[in-house]
């Protein structure tokens, strides 16, 4: 369920601040909506397809898909890597998920806050729609996929 307080871009409330800001255009809330998804649905798709970096407007940061080496084993010798528990139920012991059709690589959708031009940047967070980390999954699970060495290496 959604949270009461979390900011949506296509709200009722954000259409009727967007009125009172700009009295000049015209336009009907279906029409307002479907403009915020398009650019957005739009953005998300060139990001996936390109896997370049987007600069978000007024110095907000930029928007982009990393990507970082999983770590086997820890300091101390022991395994680290995520346990897949379907896997393991089925065969009665532990095993590992090795990320095999991305050669050991874990994706995620990233707000690189350090390229913002305001201040307390981070106490903001990001966090992608379920449509848009499930379509990162589609695109890098696709057999034969070339898009999982497109996106950019990061680190933390």
């Amino acid at each position: 369920m959604r949270v009461a307080r979390q900011y949506r871009s296509a709200s009722v409330e954000s259409f009727k601040r967007f009125r009172e800001e700009h009295p000049h255009i015209r336009i009907g809330i279906e029409k307002f909506r479907q403009i915020l998804y398009t650019f957005s649905f739009k953005v998300r798709d060139y990001i996936l397809e390109t896997g370049e970096e987007v600069r978000l407007p007024h110095g907000m940061g930029v928007l982009t898909v990393g990507r970082k080496k999983t770590r086997r084993l820890s300091k101390d010798n022991k395994i680290i890597l995520p346990v897949d528990w379907v896997e393991t139920l089925k065969r009665g012991k532990k095993v590992y998920n090795f990320n095999d059709h991305t050669e050991g690589w874990k994706y995620k959708w990233r707000w690189e806050k350090n390229k913002a031009l305001f201040r307390y940047s981070a106490l903001w967070s990001f966090k992608p729609s379920r449509t848009t980390s499930r379509r990162l999954a589609e695109y890098l699970k696709k057999p034969n996929s070339k898009y999982y060495m497109i996106y950019r290496e990061y680190r933390k």
